[in-house]
């Protein structure tokens, strides 16, 4: 109420209430960024998308350039673009072969993509290639795939498998919980909401800041799980 009664006051003064929003919106940005950073920082953005045109160029001048592909591809995916990101990948894995990265970011352009069966086997192809590529984490997204077709025997593999290398994960905990507590297992589930609590304490504060929203996703189930 006190930041709409500002906007008022300031609009009628200056006459200009466009420019008073803004000027407030970036007032709580930069306070923001200084002290809590929910917002996303602008610059990574800006510089994602100068060497997104400078792959875009690249692809034009040389269609065969399949490094310039995947790059593109990876940048694609990271845009929010998977489509667009499963064109590039699939292009340049043709040319690449087994590289353990291609074939995971075109597992996950396919999962953002709803191609769920597609995506495991790039998934189950990145792990054959390299199983230790991110620690492992095309397990957890193959958990995911589990999860979601309702098998909660293999899902439960996959996540095991990949806590068992990243224990810390808070995403592989709340995920492993989500399909417990779809599976019937709430006491299970508990453990892992627990788990996923107390590694998101313990955690640095840059890791933090990158599992926020898993951590806010855990403690929403703990409340749903309570005895």
């Amino acid at each position: 109420m006190g930041k709409l009664l500002l906007f008022y006051l300031l609009a009628s003064a200056t006459g200009h209430p466009f420019l008073i929003l803004v000027g407030m919106v970036a007032v709580f940005y930069l306070l923001d960024r200084r002290t809590v950073r929910w917002t996303p920082s602008v610059i990574p953005a800006f510089r994602r998308l100068i060497e997104q045109r400078r792959l875009e160029r690249e692809v034009r001048i040389n269609p065969h350039d399949a490094d310039a592909r995947a790059g593109l591809g990876a940048l694609l995916l990271e845009s929010g673009r998977p489509l667009q990101a499963v064109q590039q990948l699939e292009t340049a894995i043709q040319k690449l072969g087994d590289v353990a990265e291609t074939h995971y970011l075109l597992g996950l352009a396919l999962l953002k993509s709803s191609r769920w069966r597609e995506a495991r086997e790039r998934f189950e192809k990145s792990l054959q290639i390299d199983p230790g590529f991110r620690m492992g984490e095309a397990l957890l997204r193959l958990g995911e795939y589990w999860a979601r077709a309702g098998d909660h025997e293999r899902a439960q593999a996959a996540f095991d498998a990949f806590l068992e290398r990243n224990d810390s994960s808070v995403e592989g905990h709340v995920l492993s919980a989500r399909d417990l507590h779809a599976a019937g297992d709430l006491p299970a589930a508990r453990k892992h909401i627990e788990k996923a609590l107390l590694a998101y304490r313990e955690a640095p504060r840059f890791r933090r800041k990158l599992d926020r929203l898993w951590a806010w996703r855990a403690r929403t189930m703990r409340r749903g799980l309570r005895p």
